[in-house]
């Protein structure tokens, strides 16, 4: 730390996930480590910024947001991370809910209520490219995140 730089007054968005997974019982670090030790194929996703953290994977035919944390504006920021188009997005909310159940969106509801300009593509295309990589990583299917997510 320089003498003309204060010292930090808030946590960092990694100390505070750390803690809010610690006080539902769950250890953060167990999914950073899901995601940071994985081939390219498995497509795990890890986003961050000076204001937001974000992991998701594909899941199936749909998106899966292990950890939204920091502050976003609004979820054109996290759609816009997407690497294609899928049709759901799916959302697991520690924060808001005590339970684990998963939340499911439309995307194209969420494109449509953000307002967001792109093009969606065609039913056809996005059925193709789910198709074509219907396992990406080739494990066995009872591999799955540590609870926490």
């Amino acid at each position: 730390m320089s003498i003309t730089q204060p010292e930090p007054t808030r946590l960092t968005l990694m100390d505070q996930a750390v803690i809010t997974y610690h006080r539902m019982g769950e250890n953060f670090l167990h999914l950073l480590d899901f995601y940071l030790s994985c081939h390219p194929e498995a497509e795990r996703h890890i986003r961050t910024g000076p204001n937001f953290f974000l992991l998701f994977r594909r899941e199936e035919d749909y998106w899966l947001v292990d950890y939204f944390g920091g502050s976003l504006a609004n979820i054109s920021l996290l759609l816009g991370f997407m690497p294609y188009y899928l049709d759901r997005v799916a959302f697991v909310r520690y924060a808001k809910y005590q339970d684990k159940t998963i939340r499911f969106l439309k995307t194209n509801q969420l494109i449509k209520h953000y307002g967001l300009k792109t093009e969606i593509p065609s039913a056809a295309s996005a059925s193709a490219s789910a198709s074509a990589s219907a396992h990406p990583c080739g494990e066995a299917s009872d591999q799955e995140a540590p609870t926490g997510g």
